[in-house]
């Protein structure tokens, strides 16, 4: 007898289209545990596809809901929300794309119809699901897995000369270049970046896209720095040294154009504004504290 996991080709194919056979995922049942287990294939509802994962990437929202310090991740549940795939099947009603697309997929499953939405704060809808994680509406289960369910409506085509790794990070990338994009014009301005974790390091690529003429990066982790210089960071300052003293000498007093902060503790938001010079923009792009202590 053939495993149900180990069906030939085209008949496993098409018992995982019909959501007949086991599929393997990284399941969080609770603090510090997650098991790879066996669990039924999704199955795609009306407007909705399935999506066979090809890259998810671990965010700092996961590893927070793995430690179980989250009320965003409520066991049992499949983490991730950064991923591309390929359509494996649709469900009824899904138009827009084909079985054999490749895509990523906006995961904010807002209603569309609150006063938030209405006003376009669809960010902070109440009533949003985000897929791979637990909201005020309840859980969806995320990319952690061989396959994952999403709205057809919420698919975006993957272009070809882009890799489903790639693809994998654009929705932090997303999150830097709205973060570049409030900040207004970087040409050769002077710009420093707090943090030279993920997002600190995609934010540098999106300065430097967008033409700035320095990019200082500050971290506590000299690999970090180190990771900086490849993402753009024309100088790196270690988060233990006199930050403003050094900015203020590279800048002859006058201070930097643009500061982002993607740490967002009491220090940093206190030093991006020390640093930054008068009629400068800071964007705080995450705060990493539930309160912040703000001269």
């Amino acid at each position: 007898m053939v495993p149900r996991l180990l069906q030939p080709g085209h008949l496993r194919t098409s018992l995982i289209e019909k959501g007949e056979i086991l599929v393997k995922a990284l399941v969080y049942l609770g603090p510090y545990t997650i098991e790879y287990k066996e669990v039924e294939t999704p199955k795609p509802q009306q407007g909705e596809v399935l999506i066979k994962v090809k890259a998810v990437s671990i965010c700092g929202s996961d590893l927070t809901g793995y430690k179980g310090e989250s009320t965003m991740r409520v066991p049992p549940l499949i983490m991730g929300h950064e991923f591309s795939g390929e359509i494996a099947a649709l469900g009824p009603g899904v138009q827009n794309v084909r079985v054999g697309d490749r895509v990523i997929v906006e995961t904010n499953l807002y209603c569309g119809q609150c006063a938030d939405c209405l006003a376009g704060f669809t960010n902070v809808c109440e009533n949003r699901k985000i897929i791979g994680t637990t909201m005020k509406a309840g859980s969806y289960n995320g990319a952690m897995a061989d396959y994952v369910v999403a709205p057809g409506e919420k698919v975006i085509p993957l272009p070809d000369n882009v890799s489903y790794e790639a693809a994998a990070v654009v929705e932090p990338l997303a999150i830097t270049l709205r973060a570049a994009k409030h900040a207004g014009n970087l040409k050769n301005k002077f710009v420093v970046v707090y943090g030279s974790g993920p997002i600190g390091l995609l934010t540098m690529q999106c300065a430097k896209f967008f033409g700035a003429d320095t990019i200082v990066a500050v971290d506590l982790i000299e690999d970090r720095l180190k990771m900086a210089k490849e993402c753009g960071a024309t100088t790196t300052i270690k988060a233990t040294d006199d930050v403003p003293g050094i900015i203020r000498t590279m800048t002859e007093g006058v201070g930097a154009d643009v500061v982002f902060d993607a740490v967002g503790v009491t220090e940093t938001v206190n030093s991006g504004v020390e640093v930054v010079r008068n009629g400068g923009k800071v964007v705080w792009i995450g705060l990493g504290s539930n309160s912040i202590v703000f001269d």
